[in-house]
């Protein structure tokens, strides 16, 4: 049952405004990069104590990562939640990091959607999106 709630969201987090542009020219090794940057943001993410679930698509030009978590989970939390895996992937993304002076996520190449859900009631508790001019997140 979990993992076809976590389908569907991840799959309504894709969706939502996931209005990509053409796909950006990426060599072998940038594309290996790209899915080891994904496979570690994932892992780190659900090591938090309130984080049951977490998965990161891409498509394009634009990365849609959704979260689930644990019911005590309020949306100050989620949203420190969902703009952690945003800068954790961001930084580990090939071409992606620009200077950071105020502590914002930055530009980039990329558009960033997050979602984070809370496990019993399947509901959003907050959703976001950082557009690869954007400097932060727009929740």
């Amino acid at each position: 049952m979990k993992k076809h709630l976590f389908i569907f969201l991840l799959v309504g987090v894709c969706f939502w405004g996931c209005s990509s542009t053409s796909e950006p020219e990426e060599t072998p090794v940038q594309k290996e990069k790209i899915e080891k940057a994904i496979m570690l943001s994932i892992e780190t993410t659900k090591s938090e104590d309130m984080v049951l679930d977490a998965a990161i698509t891409k498509e394009g030009r634009t990365f849609s990562l959704s979260i689930i978590v644990n019911e005590s989970t309020n949306s100050i939390l989620a949203k420190n939640l969902g703009e952690n895996f945003v800068r954790q992937l961001k930084a580990l993304i090939p071409n992606s990091i620009e200077p950071n002076p105020m502590n914002d996520i930055g530009s980039g190449n990329y558009n960033y959607i997050v979602g984070v859900y809370g496990n019993l009631t399947k509901e959003k508790i907050c959703m976001g999106a950082k557009a690869s001019s954007s400097r932060n997140i727009r929740w």
